[in-house]
């Protein structure tokens, strides 16, 4: 399995490396939030960003399936917690989904 690609659905493939950008679930002024490692001077008002969760559910019971969703998030939408940029809301406060933050 190590030498194995997993592709998923709406997901684009990268002909080259991304460059990595590190998230952590906290909180910001009480609320759920994902902080990254993006600084507020990595703000590029012409990039886009992406964010894409994975939510696992069980089907009948017995059969756990992953659902993929991708969004557009603007670099305005984001928080500044201490130089570093974090999305906010109820969403994560569910540790049992995925994210990964794209641009």
């Amino acid at each position: 399995m190590n030498q194995s690609s997993f592709l998923m659905p709406g997901i684009p493939v990268s002909d080259g490396v991304l460059p990595m950008i590190n998230l952590e679930l906290g909180e910001v002024d009480g609320r759920p939030a994902l902080i990254t490692d993006l600084k507020v001077s990595d703000r590029m008002h012409h990039a886009k960003l992406r964010l894409y969760t994975a939510v696992q559910e069980m089907e009948n019971d017995i059969l756990p399936r992953v659902r993929f969703s991708m969004r557009e998030v603007s670099w305005w939408d984001m928080t500044v917690v201490e130089d570093h940029l974090a999305l906010v809301g109820e969403e994560f406060a569910d540790d049992m989904k995925g994210w990964a933050l794209v641009k």
